[in-house]
């Protein structure tokens, strides 16, 4: 039972894509039955134990939410306890040989869908036919789109999504005291910049910045690579026109400040409208929080949002529109809890990557954020075993 959680932790990333709806997908309704089966199978292992200082945002967002916005928040509470089951029953190299496996299995599918396109013109899809997509509808628009859109995403809804599920990846193997772990990083950090996610190769760049910065390695060692990354990048830019032409035309959208036109391009969207419709809001509800169905409505009067995308709100307006300026501050207390006093470089850059994923992307309450939470405790409680001392939440 055990082995079947860990599996459905590595595989929760694909499977949350399935589903009713954002707040219900199968991912975590199997991440739950796995979770109460492992219960009944080892009782005695089950303890209330969550990630340091997410103990006190759970129960100040949960109250909160109940007291003042009057909404129970059915997937914070799921999400919670299932990060609860994680924290008794994931463990870390079995956890890890089953991510690593299917890290390697989803990018040998990419590779086929890379190939198939350029040979073909059309990829594999690796969308699920007979599973509804938590986007709702007919799945026959969304694998035509994975089927012959610009990028692959293996078997993930979205390019962005795949990136995101690496990027743990990357970062535990590269600050790996293994060589041959740092190789694979390599690997994986070539697979990123062929996926073509912007958000992916940015948080890429910080993570090898941070390896340059803090990695135990020669001062020479640390020259060559960087010269190696420059040459990588531009050799990449310059050997495929449309992998530079996506990038500049991402760019042009956080760079443009033509009105109406900055307002709804995609990039804007992503770091800055929800902001501006989160100003608008009552004293109280920016401290507190406020109701989620009233969010639409808020967007809906506010003067800086077009016709794209008008719900889009990235995981760090998400904390502030639900939980409000405590909860946020809380939560973000909680992410930085987790490399505290460790020393360990890995759960600092995992804690980094965190932070400006929120900042780009719905991650907040996300299977990959999930992933991430669960690798980072349990990594916190591999050094409490080996008695190196981490100071008290």
């Amino acid at each position: 039972m055990k082995k079947a959680f860990n599996l459905q932790i590595a595989l929760f990333p694909i499977l949350s894509g399935y589903g009713l709806s954002l707040s219900l997908d199968f991912g975590s309704l199997l991440l739950f039955i796995f979770g109460v089966g492992c219960i009944i199978t080892y009782p005695r292992q089950f303890k209330i134990k969550l990630p340091i200082g997410y103990s006190l945002f759970f129960v100040v967002a949960f109250l909160l939410s109940l007291a003042w916005v009057r909404s129970l928040p059915l997937r914070l509470l799921l999400f919670s306890v299932n990060l609860c089951f994680a924290c008794c029953y994931a463990e870390k190299q079995l956890l890890w040989k089953l991510y690593g496996t299917i890290v390697w299995v989803c990018i040998a599918f990419f590779f086929v869908q890379e190939a198939s396109f350029s040979i073909l013109g059309v990829r594999p899809s690796g969308i699920l036919p007979f599973l509804p997509t938590v986007y709702g509808g007919d799945n026959a628009g969304i694998i035509n789109e994975t089927a012959t859109g610009v990028r692959s995403s293996s078997f993930f809804l979205e390019p962005s999504y795949f990136a995101q599920f690496l990027i743990p990846y990357v970062v535990i193997c590269l600050f790996s005291s293994k060589v041959d772990e740092r190789k694979k990083a390599i690997i994986v950090s070539f697979i990123l910049l062929l996926v073509r996610s912007g958000i992916g190769i940015l948080l890429l760049g910080i993570i090898w910045l941070l390896w340059l910065l803090l990695g135990n390695i020669k001062a020479s060692t640390k020259v060559t690579a960087f010269v190696l990354i420059i040459m990588t990048l531009c050799a990449l830019f310059f050997a495929d026109n449309s992998i530079s032409e996506y990038f500049l035309d991402r760019s042009s959208e956080l760079l443009s400040y033509s009105g109406e036109e900055q307002y709804q391009s995609s990039g804007f969207i992503r770091i800055f409208r929800g902001y501006f419709a989160f100003s608008d809001l009552p004293t109280l509800n920016k401290l507190l929080g406020t109701h989620p169905s009233d969010v639409q409505s808020i967007f809906d009067r506010s003067l800086y949002f077009g016709t794209e995308s008008t719900n889009f709100i990235n995981g760090m307006q998400t904390l502030l529109f639900y939980h409000g300026i405590i909860g946020t501050f809380i939560y973000l207390r909680h992410i930085l809890l987790l490399p505290y006093n460790t020393r360990n470089k890995t759960l600092l850059v995992l804690s980094i990557s965190i932070i400006v994923l929120l900042l780009l992307e719905q991650f907040y309450l996300s299977s990959r954020l999930f992933v991430m939470m669960a690798f980072m405790h349990l990594m916190r409680e591999e050094m409490k075993r080996s008695r190196i001392e981490i100071s008290p939440n």
